[in-house]
């Protein structure tokens, strides 16, 4: 795409998006067993921040999304949806899989791999592709890329930023790249543990019911920080 060619003749950070953030129910962490909710959903807000309550027979599950990308959740309003949440390696949620009565609905990859999409699209779903720009920072330098997309089409390049409508095995999705790189730590720098500051392969996914051509961007919203792998 022009963009990518365009900034990959820059020597500087190009555009990374907020990250993707989640609040849920509180749950018992079991890696062997991602916290699950079903019920019909009551979907309310607007742009990036969405709220979705799951309704059941016996209680109400509440969750919060922020969509760095603006996917309109509003469209699972009224469905029948079973969501899962990923978390960090201290437990914490990092992102989701919603699915309603057809399958998987809406999706967001924040610092971790989500397990849902991988078993969906596979591990060579999403990678990254064409460097766009470096920078140099306190502890390390950071090598920006596009992310990959292997669709039905042949390999899509997408940008954070860029929102665009990728076919993968016949199904139209909402790609939309959150932050895509890589770093080297300096000698001197004080790596964390925990892996945080790491690289980052972040995105949002949307099922489309049909092909509209939607194709926009977007900026990272103002006043926010750039998405960072986290400790958290």
């Amino acid at each position: 795409m022009s963009l990518v060619l365009v900034l990959t003749a820059c020597s500087s950070a190009p555009q990374q998006l907020e990250a993707v953030a989640v609040s849920a129910p509180a749950f018992d962490d079991d890696p062997s067993e991602p916290p699950t909710w079903s019920g019909t959903a009551a979907v309310t807000g607007s742009e990036r921040d969405w709220s979705i309550d799951l309704e059941t027979d016996e209680q109400a599950h509440a969750f919060s999304v922020h969509s760095p990308s603006a996917m309109q959740l509003s469209a699972l309003d009224g469905e029948e949806l079973t969501v899962r949440v990923t978390t960090t390696w201290s437990g914490n949620p990092d992102g989701l899989a919603v699915y309603d009565a057809v399958d998987l609905a809406y999706a967001s990859v924040g610092s971790v791999e989500n397990a849902d999409v991988l078993e969906r699209f596979g591990a060579d779903f999403a990678s990254w592709g064409d460097e766009l720009g470096r920078s140099r920072g306190e502890q390390a330098t950071y090598t920006y890329k596009a992310i990959a997309f292997a669709t039905d089409e042949g390999t899509v390049e997408l940008a954070p930023g860029e929102v665009a409508e990728i076919v993968v095995h016949g199904v139209t999705w909402l790609a939309a790249p959150v932050a895509s790189y890589d770093h080297e730590y300096h000698k001197w720098a004080a790596v964390p543990a925990c892996g945080g500051g790491g690289p980052m392969l972040s995105y949002e996914l949307f099922r489309m019911d049909e092909a509209t051509g939607e194709s926009r961007f977007v900026e990272r919203a103002e006043g926010s920080a750039m998405a960072k792998r986290s400790c958290g």
